[in-house]
């Protein structure tokens, strides 16, 4: 039972590291000044916890007005918080939260080609 609470410790401290590295380099990439490995941990909790939130919801309403709104929400405070963790401008952090998406996207598509 422990192993199991262990492991999964484990496995959720490497995806916030991964996530972390990942947004890092997608603001790299889209070109802001200030990137910290802080202001990407931060952003990159931004980024995923309201997203992770909509997506609840949205499967547990599919269909619904209530999802959609709740999914534009979470677009619109992961903008937010991007662009107050690097300090940057608005098209800065919509560029860096379009490729952070794309980064997850191919990520998981490659992880769901590697299964058996």
């Amino acid at each position: 039972m422990l192993s199991g609470a262990l492991s999964l410790i484990g496995v959720a401290i490497l995806g916030l590291a991964l996530a972390t590295l990942l947004m890092w380099i997608c603001a790299r990439l889209a070109g802001v000044e200030s990137v910290t490995l802080r202001a990407s941990l931060l952003a990159a909790c931004g980024f995923g916890l309201p997203l992770s939130a909509a997506l609840k919801i949205v499967l547990a309403a599919p269909g619904s007005w209530l999802g959609l709104a709740a999914l534009l929400a979470a677009v619109a405070l992961g903008l937010v918080i991007i662009r107050a963790a690097y300090g940057t401008t608005w098209g800065k952090a919509a560029l860096t939260w379009v490729l952070h998406v794309c980064a997850w996207v191919l990520l998981s598509s490659f992880l769901l080609r590697l299964r058996p």
